[in-house]
């Protein structure tokens, strides 16, 4: 059961056709860092009329301290603060903001998404100029840690992401493409921006200024390995169908060929030597291959195209990139296998 920690005066603080609503879900282990966030505003405060703010798996005994969050950071007159003793999953969270928002365009952040000093005046400028109804958020993992640097190399990578949090919206439209899916733990804001394709192509803007990503910051690699489990398992039927039948068809290619290496000189030459179809070291040759292509492809193509200067780096962070993605690529492997029996069992 949620409860509302603040009473609602809203004012428009800016003279102009933008009426803003911040949306902000946060789950309470988040807390610390969404504080950071809302006392950090800065200017960007002058273009919003309210901050709503959805707070979820919160203990009983710290909701004292949730009531004076509005007064503790000196938002009294527009943070609205909701809190829930349980978990509410992203979709979820940012659906209940919306449904408490009374501005007629709505803005987005996560509780680890850290916006510069002008991204809503940017934001509104973008929009006015180009008179458009909606601008995608744009953002760009940051690192603090060696580990962290080689990690964001092997996933997300250097170049600023096309996202949810950052988004500027007007509400009207929002609500003609429709809510976020509720159900999801991850992947509800990939599958909401390719519904929002249909209803206008001009979501995306490189003007637009990235938000600042600590989402990995902190977290140890069997952290971030469990999480990356967790939302492929659950999310790979309903949203990944078409990448997990890609994963799975390069996998059963890339096995036929070893297993047909693996029997080509005893099947087709018959372990002759001197027939014209027997090829020496056939087995050695195709999987030496087929592990320097994923080499290449993990090392060096793929963070290459997500922006990361990867000869720059020095031989000891490509290594640790390799290990990275290989064991990124098992635990895919794996939560695939068990999303697909999940799905034939249910």
């Amino acid at each position: 059961m949620d409860q509302y920690l603040n009473g609602k005066n809203t004012i428009n603080t800016i003279n102009s056709p933008f009426s803003i609503s911040l949306v902000i879900g946060c789950i309470f282990d988040d807390i610390d860092m969404c504080k950071k966030i809302l006392g950090g505003l800065g200017q960007n405060l002058d273009y919003l009329d309210e901050i709503i703010c959805v707070i979820s798996n919160v203990p009983q005994e710290q909701l004292d301290d949730l009531t004076t969050l509005p007064e503790k950071l000196q938002l009294s007159k527009k943070l609205f603060v909701y809190v829930f003793n349980q978990v509410l999953l992203p979709g979820e969270a940012r659906n209940y903001c919306i449904k408490q928002s009374t501005s007629n365009y709505l803005a987005f952040l996560d509780a680890r998404t850290i916006p510069e000093n002008n991204w809503l005046s940017n934001a509104c400028e973008i929009l006015k100029s180009n008179n458009k109804l909606a601008i995608l958020g744009r953002t760009r993992y940051i690192w603090s840690s060696t580990f962290e640097e080689c990690f964001i190399a092997s996933t997300y990578g250097q170049k600023a992401l096309i996202t949810i949090p950052g988004m500027v919206i007007n509400k009207a439209l929002f609500c003609k493409i429709g809510f976020f899916i509720p159900s999801l733990r991850s992947g509800e804001d990939g599958e909401w921006i390719e519904r929002a394709r249909y209803f206008s192509k001009k979501l995306k803007d490189q003007n637009m200024i990235p938000l600042r990503y600590e989402n990995i910051k902190g977290k140890t690699f069997l952290e971030l390995c469990r999480k990356w489990y967790e939302n492929y398992s659950n999310n790979s039927v309903k949203l990944l169908i078409y990448q997990k039948q890609r994963y799975l068809y390069i996998l059963f290619f890339a096995g036929l060929l070893v297993s047909t290496a693996l029997s080509w000189n005893n099947n087709i030459a018959g372990w002759d030597q001197d027939y014209f179809l027997f090829i020496p070291h056939i087995s050695k040759i195709t999987v030496t291959s087929l592990a320097l292509i994923y080499f290449a492809f993990r090392v060096f193509i793929i963070p290459f195209k997500k922006g990361i200067k990867i000869f720059k780096i020095g031989p000891k962070k490509i290594i640790f990139i390799f290990l990275i993605s290989f064991t990124l690529d098992i635990i895919k492997t794996l939560a695939f296998f068990r999303a697909s029996i999940k799905s034939d069992s249910g």
